[in-house]
């Protein structure tokens, strides 16, 4: 933390002129980035739910390996551990293979919000008029080129 509050106090100008120059361009395309960073945003959300939840089930089943053992075995714990706040250590994943299931789970949460919450604006369904109990729906006027009296419409 020292390194970072050192770095941020010996840089801090450049930082300031950096910000100066990009504030404006984000303000221009702003309707373009709110999506993107909300899509991010929301991303990150899942991710980081879908990490406590591997690592709660794979401590608990460390746990319940360890005390389910039958009493004539030899009760050695498990080696399996993984970080939780820093997930892109690799070599910390003690079953290399949970770090590929997590990539794996990535993958899957980018296509179903690909899928299921894309970017795009949605168009909403076809709006029916509310009828009321009773009552019948406004009928539509037959496409014709004569009105009710007998004139030729324009």
């Amino acid at each position: 933390m020292d390194a970072l509050t050192e770095h941020l106090h010996h840089y801090w100008k450049g930082y300031v002129a950096l910000l100066v120059c990009v504030l404006p361009v984000l303000y221009l395309l702003r309707k373009q980035l709110v999506p993107i960073v909300g899509w991010a945003c929301e991303l990150l959300a899942y991710m980081a739910g879908l990490h406590v939840v591997i690592f709660a089930v794979m401590h608990t089943a460390a746990w319940f390996k360890y005390n389910t053992r039958m009493y004539w075995d030899a009760k050695t714990r498990p080696d399996w551990h993984m970080p939780l706040l820093q997930v892109w250590k690799h070599a910390e994943y003690n079953p290399g293979w949970v770090f590929y299931l997590e990539l794996a789970a990535l993958v899957a949460v980018i296509v179903f919000m690909i899928r299921y919450r894309p970017m795009r604006i949605q168009k909403g369904g076809f709006k029916r008029e509310h009828v009321a109990k009773g009552a019948s729906p406004k009928a539509k006027p037959p496409a014709s080129r004569w009105d009710r009296k007998g004139k030729r419409r324009r």
